[in-house]
């Protein structure tokens, strides 16, 4: 029974996190201030290696200079799987879009698809796979016990 209570709340907490990150990401889409920033590599090299922290600056309306990484994963948006951009699609310089809330600029992201919608797709999906084994496998041990 204890299982099935967790097994349950599971569910419905990834189902309900698929929809907290499609209404934060419709939300962002409409009240989010659009302004153009600049992608820079952040390269660090020495003797054993070179390290990169991508970064991007914008000035945000009020005429404000931020710097976010939007190639982190953040977990104070939910954002979990949007850390996987593709990095090499961007190079040094490059004028890139930007999406930023007035009340917290330095929580900008990029407005792709990934950042947007991949989130909230992939919790539904976890919850709706779970959903349907537990309904699957509930309906054959209805039919095992009435054999």
């Amino acid at each position: 029974m204890f299982k099935r209570v967790v097994f349950l709340l599971l569910i419905f907490g990834f189902l309900a996190l698929g929809f907290y990150s499609w209404d934060q990401s419709n939300t962002a889409l409409g009240t989010n201030i659009s302004v153009k920033g600049v992608y820079h590599e952040g390269r660090n090299c020495n003797g054993s290696g070179c390290a990169s922290t991508p970064f991007i600056t914008f000035k945000t309306k009020a005429g404000t200079s931020i710097t976010f990484y939007p190639f982190e994963v953040n977990l104070a948006r939910q954002k979990f799987l949007a850390a996987f951009y593709d990095e090499s699609a961007y190079h040094e310089g490059q004028s890139v879009s930007v999406l930023y809330d007035p009340a917290s600029p330095a929580q900008a992201f990029i407005p792709s698809f990934a950042h947007l919608w991949l989130d909230a797709i992939f919790w539904f999906a976890l919850g709706a796979c779970l959903l349907l084994g537990v309904m699957t496998w509930s309906l054959r041990q209805d039919r095992h016990k009435g054999r």
